[in-house]
Parts: C-alpha cells; sequence; structure tokens
C-alpha cells in the first residue's frame, strides 16, 4: 500500500458560488495537501472563484471546473468521443458515460469524497458510483442537510439503499440527521461520523454592542431561501401589531434565490425602515459586532454554522426544532427553540423582548456551551478518516489490463 493517499473530492453545489457547507471539505483537502497527500476536486465554474478555492490550490490542490465556457466545441466532442473508447478498453464495469467517471479514469484515486449539500442530491449519481463500487473504487459521502418532510418514491428510496449501503462511509452533522436518513431510507447506514463543520470566524467573543433608545438588533445570517430558512415567516410574527411600538430592527445577511420576494414582504407589511438587507458579509465578526441576536427558524437543516459562529461571538439564538440545533441550545438559557409554526415562533420572540434585559447574560451561556461542545479543529480528524478509508481499502489497480 503506499503511504500516500490520490484523493478526489466531488462538490456537488451548483446554485451558490460558496457556502458554509462547503468549509468542511476545503479544510479537510487543506489539511491533506499540508501533509503531502495529491488532492484533486471537482466544482461548479463560477467567474470569481470563491477565495477558499483558489487558497486551496495554491495549497498544491488540483481543480477540475464543471461547464466550463468557451473552447472547440467540435474538439470537445471529439475529446469526449475518444476519453469514452479509452475508458471502455481500460475500465469494463464502467459501463455509463459520466464526466464523474472520466475524471476518475484520469485521476485513478484511492478515495472518492462526495460532499452532499442535500442528503439525497446523491441519486443524481446513482449509475456512475454503481459502477465505481464495482470496478473497485470506493466512495465516502458527506451530508450537510437531512429534510425530515422528504418523500420517497419506492424506485428512488431503492437506488438510495444501494448508495449508502455501497459507501464506504458516511458522515453527518448530528446524530438526528443519520436517524432520519435511515429511518426513510429503512436502512441500517454503515460506519456513521458525526462532524463538526469549521466555523468561519475568529472563534472571539464580540464585545456587546451599544444601541439607541434600546433597539433590539436582530440578525438572520444565510442564503436567503425562504424553503430552507423560513425568513418569511419571521417578517410575518414582525408584523403583528404587538411589535408595532416595540423598538427593534432586522437585518438580513446573505444572498439568495428569494432576496426579491423578502423585499416584497419588507413593503407589504410596511416594515421597510426596520428591516435591511446587508448582503453577503465575508467577516462574521462583523455582523455579530452590531447584533444582539441570532435568528434561525430553518424549516430543514443539517447543522447552520451561523448558529455556531454566533455562540462563539456570545450571541443568544432563536432556533427551530430541527437537526442539530437542539442540541446547541439550552431553552430559556443560551436562547429559544421553536417548532415550525408561525404562532410558536411568535410566542418565542415575545419571550424574547421580555427577556431583552437578560440577552448578554444568554450569549455569555451560548459562548461557553459552544466553546466546551464543539470542535473546530474537526477536518484534521476527517482528514485521518479519509486516510483510513483510503489506503487501508482494497481498490482495482486501473493500470491493468490497459
Amino acid at each position: 500500500m503506499p503511504s500516500l493517499a490520490n484523493i478526489l473530492f466531488i462538490s456537488t453545489s451548483e446554485y451558490l458560488s460558496w457556502g458554509g457547507s462547503e468549509a468542511l471539505w476545503v479544510s479537510t483537502a487543506d489539511s491533506l495537501c499540508g501533509q503531502g497527500h495529491s488532492v484533486h476536486f471537482s466544482y461548479q465554474y463560477w467567474p470569481n472563484m470563491p477565495k477558499p478555492l483558489v487558497s486551496l490550490i495554491k495549497r498544491g490542490a488540483y481543480s477540475y471546473f464543471r461547464q466550463t465556457p468557451g473552447g472547440d466545441p467540435v474538439f470537445r466532442r471529439a475529446l469526449r468521443w475518444w476519453k469514452r473508447g479509452r475508458q471502455n478498453r481500460q475500465f469494463a464495469d464502467f459501463s455509463v458515460h459520466h464526466w464523474l467517471l472520466s475524471l476518475v479514469m484520469r485521476i485513478r484515486p484511492h478515495l472518492v469524497v462526495m460532499n452532499l449539500c442535500d442528503a439525497y442530491l446523491v441519486s443524481d449519481y446513482a449509475r456512475p458510483l454503481d459502477c465505481l463500487h464495482r470496478q473497485g473504487f470506493p466512495y465516502y459521502l458527506i451530508c450537510q442537510l437531512e429534510d425530515d418532510s422528504q418523500l420517497l418514491l419506492s424506485h428512488k428510496r431503492g437506488a438510495l439503499q444501494k448508495i449508502y449501503r455501497e459507501a464506504c462511509g458516511v458522515a453527518f452533522g448530528s446524530a438526528r440527521g443519520a436517524e432520519i436518513v435511515s429511518r426513510q431510507l429503512a436502512l441500517n447506514l454503515p460506519h456513521v461520523d458525526i462532524f463538526d463543520n469549521p466555523p468561519n470566524s475568529s472563534l472571539t467573543e464580540q464585545t456587546w454592542p451599544k444601541s439607541t433608545a434600546d433597539e433590539l438588533r436582530m440578525a438572520c445570517v444565510g442564503r436567503l431561501d425562504v424553503g430552507a430558512k423560513g425568513q418569511d415567516q419571521i417578517l410575518a410574527v414582525l408584523a403583528r401589531p404587538q411589535w408595532r411600538d416595540r423598538s427593534w430592527r432586522l437585518c438580513f445577511y446573505g444572498e439568495g434565490p428569494d432576496e426579491n420576494y423578502l423585499k416584497q414582504l419588507v413593503s407589504l407589511y410596511k416594515l421597510e425602515s426596520r428591516v435591511y438587507f446587508s448582503g453577503y458579509v465575508p467577516d462574521v465578526d462583523d455582523i455579530w459586532a452590531q447584533e444582539h441576536l441570532c435568528l434561525q427558524p430553518s424549516p430543514k437543516e443539517g447543522t447552520p454554522m451561523t448558529v455556531v459562529e454566533a455562540m462563539y461571538a456570545g450571541r443568544p439564538c432563536l432556533v427551530s426544532d430541527r437537526a442539530r440545533m437542539p442540541d446547541l441550545i439550552q431553552a430559556g438559557v443560551s436562547g429559544w427553540i421553536v417548532p415550525r409554526n408561525i404562532d410558536a415562533l411568535s410566542q418565542a420572540l415575545d419571550l424574547v423582548w421580555k427577556n431583552r434585559e437578560r440577552l448578554s447574560e444568554m450569549g455569555g451561556k451560548a459562548r461557553d456551551f459552544i466553546v466546551a461542545h464543539w470542535e473546530p479543529s474537526y477536518p484534521s480528524k476527517l482528514a485521518t478518516l479519509l486516510l483510513k478509508h483510503a489506503l487501508g481499502a482494497s481498490f482495482v489497480d486501473s493500470k491493468a489490463g490497459s
């Protein structure tokens, strides 16, 4: 067995250039590069490459961007046909044509690591993953989000059962997430690991911000996607009569597909003087230097790093009862936990208002908890786990028979 590994990371993200779900695999890849291993990654092409990827390439990782514009289409088509012919000669079990198989044929990795923005996005890769398994290439799945309301058709469940059963390992952001997938697939998952995503902050406590007229400053940080994050219900609650005479403001930090819709809701509810859109802010510490409370009433989640980062900054959080969030927040001590229900959210926000003099104290409790229970250096641990799968797994030398 070789002492150095050759590992291929696949990001399934296609609709945003960067998100918190990418941080774990990039940090893990960076750790592997630092140890001298050969690291490759496939990522959706974006005109402005995310800075973490730029840094990863500088560390020595090899990049393969999907749907890169330009080039001669005739030449590309001819190259694809040539690659398919070579693929069929060298890899008997690569019975379908897919870019993932072409990449594996080129790189010949000891391990393929798939980072899934959603646990079931991997169904799109069912056929090539079956080919990898039959050819002897192990693959490892990192699941960043699970949806407890997901309803699977029997044929899709069958395909997903096979994918998860044949994975050499599966990682989840919470034990609850692993339970959800196990139940929805009716499958005992093999080799489950629970990970801690690396926070995108300094991990230092931020000074409690002063506000004029005892104004309550609330922030909702993350992708502007009401189906995943529930920002529309926040606005609906704050438009209720009891909030008219209260001194407060709400700021959305982030970008996403529902930004225009949320701005329309702000206009509908006549909240223009109290609700702000600040876009993407790269320095998380800058956010919590001026905000009091983190709002994350997500209907579906993995483990939102926005909550972890807010807790490190010393801010209390109001979260939904999804995924790992109830494990992080101590109700009434470091924040509030609410079910996915607009009236429950309204009641919880009323409690926030009644306890606004305690928010600083609650933020301190939130920080104490996260410091004691979170492992920000987890990527180095995951790197070790991946090396065990890569260097300890039985794989086919694809040069044989070429």
